[in-house]
């Protein structure tokens, strides 16, 4: 004959609030997890716009270079093979030093409606 004990009662309503509050805690950890993976992917967004809009300002400022000098104020012809989303616009302005000959190239990289980068360099007429 086997004896129950009032206790049998005690230990499954015990089993279940330590079911509960373990379920409480894998969840509250998933959260966190998720929550690191989402700050992950939308810095690695921002680090590799950040590198397609450096490329495109370097890249621009060299063909730009490569075009024949005008006068500032003037803006300068946009590259070909800008991705989509992007756009660049290069122009020249009058040298701070007073120089006819020295222009300021102001390169502006968009995505979208924002300003993503600016870059400036001099070029010459010599």
């Amino acid at each position: 004959m086997v004896k129950h004990n009032g206790n049998l009662r005690t230990q499954r309503g015990l089993a279940l609030i330590e079911s509960v509050v373990a379920l409480g805690v894998l969840g509250m950890f998933v959260v966190v997890l998720l929550g690191g993976v989402s700050a992950s992917a939308r810095s690695i967004a921002i680090a590799r716009e950040n590198i397609v809009a450096q490329s495109l300002a370097l890249s621009q400022l060299e063909y730009t270079r490569s075009l024949p000098f005008q006068p500032p104020p003037a803006t300068y012809t946009t590259m070909p093979g800008v991705p989509a989303g992007y756009a660049v616009e290069a122009r020249a302005e009058p040298y701070p030093g007073g120089d006819s000959n020295i222009e300021l190239i102001v390169v502006t990289v968009y995505r979208g409606e924002r300003v993503r980068l600016v870059v400036e360099s001099l070029k010459a007429n010599w």
